[in-house]
């Protein structure tokens, strides 16, 4: 794709996805939407091919790259190799971080961080411990569905503005406090995010409280808190349930 760098990603519940894409972490329904998208969006297209070239440019210098950081020359070493290396300037940034932190062993735990692109294929909005009269509606509910209709669509904002509608309504409520954990955390919102999605993981129902330590350890992630993000993950992988394997995964990721 050729043009000016475009500012954003055109639909970022599934531009979230990129991290995940590049390392082989998609499930087939998630590598076939993610790649669907990559035809649409020039963003996360050229964020892709950025990608490439510089895991390119590391292998193709690896052994010079070795030998600097050995002798401790690469000061010295990527000034002179800039001036003749066909790589744009991000690359030349993601190779120093190479050298100076052995990025290919020990990546930055922000970069796995990921949240569900929707929510109605995982969670059951109603509430087991209510009873309702057939044909009557409850305005906590209706907030509830539209928020995640919002999340589902990936229209963070308006997500996060009916779910924070349903906390204030009911500050009790358990799936309130996960659904708008997540649609901050997903808007970029970590640290916002944090307080609603550990309030909600003292819940007694294993779906709901899995999503929100699942969201929890991933807000954690992002926040490059790696320490916190791992003790989640071993209960996750150790409680079993829909998001066990991912834990596990990560969990073999973490240094």
């Amino acid at each position: 794709m050729t043009g000016p760098q475009p500012r954003r990603c055109t639909n970022r519940a599934i531009g979230v996805m990129i991290g995940r894409y590049e390392h082989g972490r998609l499930d087939e329904t998630e590598r076939r939407s993610f790649e669907a998208h990559l035809l649409e969006c020039d963003y996360c297209f050229a964020e892709l091919e950025r990608g490439d070239a510089a895991a390119s440019a590391m292998r193709d210098h690896a052994g010079e790259l070795r030998e600097a950081l050995r002798r401790d020359r690469w000061r010295a070493w990527w000034p002179a190799r800039r001036r003749t290396a066909l790589v744009p300037i991000g690359v030349a940034v993601l190779l120093a971080a190479f050298i100076a932190h052995d990025a290919l062993r020990s990546p930055d735990s922000a970069r796995w961080a990921s949240y569900p692109a929707t929510l109605s294929d995982i969670i059951d909005l109603d509430d087991p411990g209510q009873v309702r009269e057939p044909g009557t509606a409850d305005p906590l509910d209706e907030l509830l569905a539209a928020g995640r209709g919002h999340y589902d669509a990936g229209a963070d904002a308006e997500a996060v503005r009916f779910l924070r509608a349903a906390r204030r309504r009911v500050p009790e409520d358990l799936r309130a406090a996960t659904l708008l954990g997540l649609a901050l955390a997903r808007s970029g919102d970590a640290a916002a995010a944090l307080p609603h999605l550990r309030f909600a993981t003292s819940t007694a129902d294993s779906a709901w409280g899995d999503l929100a330590r699942w969201g929890a350890a991933n807000c954690h992630l992002a926040l490059d808190q790696s320490a916190e993000a791992e003790s989640l993950l071993i209960e996750i992988r150790n409680r079993g349930g829909r998001f066990a394997p991912e834990a596990d995964q990560l969990l073999e990721r973490l240094p």
